[in-house]
Parts: structure tokens; sequence; C-alpha cells
């Protein structure tokens, strides 16, 4: 049976200058095999810059539509919570509108850098909000996207209720309807933000079966939790 391809892909390369040493150490002598790039953060002309000296890491766009620097205007008229985001989408056209302008702005920027995206993902994983999947999908249909979009079956290091096991599989299922493009099999990581551990990450991976497995992670400084993760996973190898 073949073996299962682990990705470990770390977001919001680019944020700030701190967050790219971590991604460049965590791909250098970790266990990183990928990083999603910020388009028009304190960190993002740097972040380009280290992307051109890893080739063999590979680079995706990471939206972004709040808790950020808009690259379209000097800041999001809804705040930075994704939920005060999410509340006006309903009933304010002009918020989708910007939305898809930032979608069309952020692709043109990271263009402008020579990659292609690798893949697809969104800060705060607000590609799962119907309204966002569906423009997100629409796009990149139109420019002819043939990368992988992050929208695997989620998966939970520690027990969670049948209730909230439906809602992260049906959110899954709606972004793999959305933005018809290939997911990895399963996501994880969505319950240990900034704390993945290896002693939970090791065994796991001993057990997963063919297919692609996303873990996700956010490095943030040297010495930071998730970091020093990637770094015991490679050495595990």
């Amino acid at each position: 049976m073949p073996a299962p391809q682990i990705l470990y892909v770390a977001d919001d390369f680019g944020l700030s200058s701190e967050v790219n040493e971590s991604i460049s150490h965590a791909h250098n002598k970790g266990a990183l095999t990928s990083a999603a790039l910020m388009l028009g953060q304190a960190g993002t002309e740097e972040a380009v810059s280290l992307a051109k000296s890893h080739p063999d890491l590979e680079l995706g766009l990471h939206f972004h539509f709040c808790d950020s620097k808009p690259t379209t205007r000097k800041s999001w008229p809804w705040g930075r919570t994704p939920a005060s985001l999410g509340s006006r989408l309903g009933f304010q056209p002009r918020s989708l509108a910007l939305i898809e302008e930032e979608i069309d702005h952020q692709w043109t920027l990271f263009a402008a850098t020579g990659r292609n995206p690798a893949f697809i993902n969104v800060h705060h994983h607000l590609h799962a909000h119907p309204w966002i999947s569906k423009r997100i999908g629409d796009y990149l249909i139109k420019k002819n996207f043939r990368g992988w979009v992050r929208g695997g079956v989620p998966h939970f290091f520690s027990p969670v209720s049948p209730i909230k096991q439906k809602i992260a599989r049906y959110l899954s299922g709606q972004i793999q309807k959305k933005i018809s493009l290939p997911s990895p099999h399963s996501l994880w990581g969505i319950d240990r933000t900034f704390q993945m551990n290896p002693q939970e990450i090791r065994p796991l991976i001993a057990t997963l079966t063919e297919g692609i497995h996303e873990f996700i992670f956010h490095p943030r400084t040297l010495r930071d939790p998730e970091t020093q993760c990637l770094i015991q996973l490679k050495q595990s190898l």
C-alpha cells in the first residue's frame, strides 16, 4: 500500500519579519513542507525574497479578509474579527464587493512574485463561509487554477462532541462543493492552534492510510512550540 503523503503547512508567511524567520527556520531545520503567503503585510516583501531562496518550499496563497492589513484600502470596514465580517455579508452587498476586490488584488500581487500558488487557504478559515467560498471558487475557475485548496475533512487530537464533528464535516463538504478543486483527505490542527505537539503527531502519522494529509502550523518565534514541534518532527524522520 502506498505511504500517506504528509503536508506540514505554515500559515501567515509574510505577516511579520519574526514569523518569516520562524517559517524559514522550520523549513531549513524542521519538517515544514509548505507556507501560505499573505500579501500586503509588513513582512510580505521579505517573505517573497525568502521563498526565492527556498524553491523547494511549496508556496500557497493565504487570502485574508480580516485581522490583517487590506491590500486595497487602509483598514477593514468591519473591524478585525471574523464574526464582525460574517455578520455583514448577509445584508451588505458592498462587503461582498470588497471581498471580490480583495480576492482579485491579492491574486494579482501573488502573480507579481513570479510564482504560481500551489495551494489556496484563507486566514481564520473564512473559506468555510458559503458566500466567501463561492466567490473564491468562481475566481479560481476563471483563473484556471490547478492547485489544491484547504478543505480536507477536519480531525481532532482531543475528543469532541458528535455535533462539533458533524459541523466540521459539513463545513468541509461545503468548501469542496463551492470550490470544486482537490483537497487533502484530512486536516489536522484546528484544535491545536499555536500548540501543535510532536508527541501527539508522531503516533498519529503511523496510523494514517494512503492519501494526502494536511497538518496546520502557525510558527511565531524561533522558540515557540510550533517551530520546535516541526524541528522535532524532522529529527524523528
